[in-house]
């Protein structure tokens, strides 16, 4: 019986381990929209000043795609570690309904993920119509820049392979949650 105990508190202590880790995990999500926002903002302000090129917003799509790896990262170990303690729920006798299987009764949690990743994409979106812009002193107005120059077609292009990018990791979470 003692080896029983034992081993009933090796698991409450590693749930209540992975517990605060999914909590850390939540937490680290979190910052990172804040940072995307940031600097989506800081790029999209800078690229609408007047005596700035509009073309500074191309430089964001691809940070925001390198920030959306590192979301799908979190995103991964989190679902993991919710799956494994799915599974240690059920080897602990006090905890018949747990939270992540209320939840699971409750609510679909995948509902919540796709628009928080959707930020990424559609800031990275914006950059790309801002980017293209240019302001027009002649008719005081913004229009569409049509001086296509080398390092703007490059730029556009890394644009497009970020924009890719984060469309498939987007996809990849979606498909995360509905296994």
């Amino acid at each position: 019986m003692d080896q029983e105990n034992l081993k009933l508190t090796g698991l409450k202590m590693e749930y209540s381990f992975l517990s605060e880790q999914i909590i850390k995990r939540f937490e680290m999500r979190q910052k990172i929209i804040q940072l995307t926002l940031t600097i989506a903002a800081a790029f999209l302000g800078a690229a609408l000043t007047k005596n700035v090129p509009p073309s500074v917003a191309l430089v964001f799509p691809p940070i925001a795609a390198l920030i959306e790896i590192e979301w799908f990262y979190l995103e991964k170990r989190q679902m993991q570690t919710i799956k494994y303690l799915r599974k240690l729920e059920k080897k602990i006798p006090e905890l018949e309904l747990s939270w992540e299987n209320f939840k699971d009764l409750r609510m679909n949690s995948r509902f919540h993920v796709r628009p928080l990743s959707g930020i990424f994409l559609f800031s990275q979106l914006m950059a790309v119509f801002i980017g293209v812009l240019i302001y027009d002193t002649g008719i005081n107005n913004w229009s569409f820049n049509y001086n296509l120059t080398v390092p703007f077609i490059l730029l556009l292009f890394i644009d497009l392979v970020s924009i890719l990018i984060t469309l498939k990791l987007v996809w990849k979470i979606r498909s995360l949650h509905n296994a």
